[in-house]
């Protein structure tokens, strides 16, 4: 069902809602996909899909791991035949899709090489694979790839050969931004290359969390370990990108119009509504649909509709970009404001004499009793996030 009020777009892509189910485990079988439009998710990134067939055969040696850790994020590992998909496989997927569901399908292609001859037919014909399968567009899947510390001339290779891609066929393409790139490809992206938008962020390479119980092994080792190549490193999602896909998003809409779609820690409904305040059209989820089920799209959706309900928008377009109005010219260039000079009081009827204020090692305010706010608060406010009961208030008189 078309929901007005909720629909946004990704690029040319017309989405009922910003929820895209992101490229990941919920997004490499048809059933999850179908399951995905019948739980009212506004469109689907397939995984990843490679150049490789289905008769290359998985070994014993090719696994995969994850392991969510609460507040550090969902540690994960898989050899490449378990992490990218086959072609042939990932091809039928979209089409089937395609001709299942209504929603948009947007299939991700990955190739571990980019800048050789060979390479890039490879990429070509995953690209006219994709579109000849019904892909409504298509990501590019640069995770892999070795794209940090670039030169001016490896920037100007890659932006060659994404438009050579992008031109090769009439579907959008979105390449998919990660930390490890640099910076300057980015700029080089945003500015020089003829793409229907941009999707962010991708999983952040890290090494092994260890098990403290066991002598501090990590805990992917074993087959997954190769002391010459790293093989070893895991990457981590969730959680821990959380502020760096708000700082994508700030520097990004403060570069371009082009359109964006968001990811990495977006969990909770409130930080969704930060992102889009900040300028991303879109919304793609990934390790909270492997912990929380598809039906966590409903829960969300309920959460913005009332959002605006409360803050009196009309259309979840009207809270698009909403907080670029306090940025004059470009972000990091905030208004200038009249300062508030406050300082924190005690509101007595509420205190429960937790002492939490009282351990705190922030400013000397609460070193004697009664607190003494007027010589030592400067009005930073962290006493007021960790009081329990709320009693410690601004005085505004």
């Amino acid at each position: 069902m078309w929901d007005k009020r909720l629909s946004t777009s990704l690029g040319p892509i017309k989405l009922k809602n910003p929820f895209l189910i992101g490229a990941g485990p919920a997004s490499m079988y048809l059933d999850d996909i179908k399951r995905a439009e019948e739980e009212n998710a506004g469109g689907v990134i397939s995984k990843s899909i490679g150049a490789h067939n289905s008769n290359e055969s998985i070994k014993p040696t090719d696994i995969r791991r994850y392991k969510w850790i609460r507040g550090y994020g969902n540690y994960l590992k898989s050899t490449y035949l378990k992490e990218i998909l086959p072609m042939d496989y990932g091809m039928r997927l979209i089409e089937n899709a395609k001709s299942q569901c209504d929603i948009p399908i947007i299939a991700s292609l990955f190739y571990p090489y980019f800048f050789e001859e060979n390479s890039i037919d490879i990429w070509l014909s995953l690209f006219k694979e994709a579109e000849k399968a019904g892909a409504d567009g298509i990501q590019i899947d640069f995770f892999y790839l070795d794209l940090k510390k670039m030169c001016n001339a490896d920037i100007y290779r890659v932006i060659e050969i994404i438009n050579r891609l992008a031109r090769s066929v009439k579907i959008p393409v979105f390449p998919k931004l990660n930390i490890r790139m640099d910076d300057d490809l980015i700029d080089g992206i945003i500015t020089n290359c003829n793409v229907g938008g941009l999707i962010y962020l991708d999983s952040i390479n890290v090494q092994p969390y260890i098990d403290i119980s066991n002598k501090g092994r990590p805990i992917f080792d074993g087959d997954l370990y190769d002391s010459l190549t790293g093989a070893s490193n895991s990457v981590v999602a969730g959680e821990p990108l959380l502020p760096f896909t708000f700082n994508y998003t700030q520097i990004l809409r403060s570069k371009t119009n082009l359109s964006l779609s968001a990811g990495g820690g977006l969990d909770k409904w409130q930080d969704i509504i930060r992102c889009l305040m900040l300028g991303a059209n879109s919304i793609h989820l990934t390790s909270v649909i492997m912990k929380k089920g598809f039906q966590h799209i409903n829960g969300l959706k309920e959460s913005l509709n009332k959002f605006l309900d409360k803050n009196e928008y009309n259309t979840l377009l009207d809270l698009i970009g909403v907080s670029l109005e306090h940025y004059p010219e470009h972000f990091g260039k905030i208004k200038s404001r009249e300062t508030l000079q406050v300082k924190t009081t005690l509101l007595e009827d509420k205190c429960v004499k937790c002492n939490i204020c009282e351990n705190m090692v922030t400013c000397n305010s609460f070193k004697s009793i009664p607190y003494n706010f007027d010589k030592n608060c400067d009005g930073c406010s962290m006493c007021h996030d960790l009081c329990p009961a709320k009693a410690l208030v601004y005085d505004i008189h």
